[in-house]
């Protein structure tokens, strides 16, 4: 009997390994379908995004809710993360998932995707500083390439101005290496790596070997066909081209970012920054033009 059947048998009872891995597939579909949402839906759904992966979620739920109730001895830890995760698949703060999450890693420390999966939480929530607790005790027990690229993240966002934040891009940039290296073939690893360059050129002598390295970083992720998918992706590397003044490139990436998340405003506001600031250079070009011909027009009627 397949796993998925041997949750819907009414009659069977699940081992502990069996339910735990019935739960993980759950989650796993869950976060495949918000992943995976604007390749297997047109354009025109995007604005539905948040509503199906609710459905989804409340779906996903129920199932584990079978799960747990037929098996004998529950992983409590285990599947406390997993239910957590599941809750945390939004994109708004869930202070329901934050609760699951902290009672996972309190009776399981070493569960590192428990601590990255809080860590995302306090980030939602606007607390930077619990999210870099999270994220450094993830690393403390495992090297893994989500920890490792979600602290990356953190660190550009803490330490004040001058050379304490300096020293948190640099490490920054570091460890979205460290990410990259686990795994090359992780588009959002490369991407964050993009990030962590392009954070790097301002905060230094905005070197253009490490704007190069950027847009090298920024081509990679864009092999992996979910990466491609993410609005930041495209928006990030919009803004490069816009520094670049490869305005083509940057209206082309913002409205790529703009379809993939209809409800994200920046898209929307730096293409209409960057249009109108177009359209006032345009303007300038020609009346600059117009009025040379006329000063050659006069002088040639004056010679005659």
């Amino acid at each position: 009997m397949e796993a998925a059947e041997a949750a819907d048998d009414p009659c069977r009872n699940l081992g502990t390994d069996e339910a735990l891995k019935l739960a993980e597939e759950a989650v796993e579909r869950l976060y495949s379908f918000r992943d995976r949402y604007y390749i297997e839906h047109d354009a025109a759904e995007a604005t539905h995004k948040e509503e199906d992966i609710a459905k989804q979620l409340e779906v996903t739920l129920n199932y584990m809710k079978d799960v747990k109730y037929k098996c004998e001895v529950l992983p409590k830890a285990e599947m406390l993360f997993l239910e957590g995760k599941a809750l945390n698949v939004t994109s708004g703060y869930s202070a329901e998932a934050q609760e699951v999450l902290s009672r996972a890693t309190k009776l399981n420390p070493k569960l590192v995707e428990a601590w990255n999966q809080l860590g995302e939480c306090y980030w939602k929530h606007g607390d930077m500083q619990g999210a870099h607790d999270c994220f450094t005790g993830a690393l403390s027990h495992k090297e893994q390439k989500g920890s490792l690229r979600s602290l990356s993240m953190v660190l550009r966002q803490l330490g004040k101005p001058g050379n304490e934040h300096l020293q948190n891009i640099k490490e920054s940039v570091s460890l979205a290496r460290k990410a990259v290296q686990l795994d090359l073939s992780d588009g959002k690893s490369w991407s964050i790596l993009g990030n962590a360059y392009f954070s790097l050129f301002f905060a230094t002598n905005q070197d253009p070997k490490v704007l190069k390295q950027c847009l090298q970083a920024y081509a990679q992720a864009e092999k992996d066909s979910l990466e491609d998918c993410s609005p930041d992706l495209h928006y990030s590397r919009a803004m490069v081209h816009q520094y670049e003044e490869n305005y083509s490139l940057s209206i082309a990436g913002f409205c790529r970012a703009q379809a993939l998340d209809p409800f994200w405003n920046e898209p929307t506001n730096k293409l209409c920054e960057l249009l109108e600031y177009l359209g006032k250079v345009s303007d300038l070009v020609e009346n600059k033009v117009t009025s040379v011909l006329l000063v050659v027009n006069y002088w040639a009627f004056i010679i005659i």
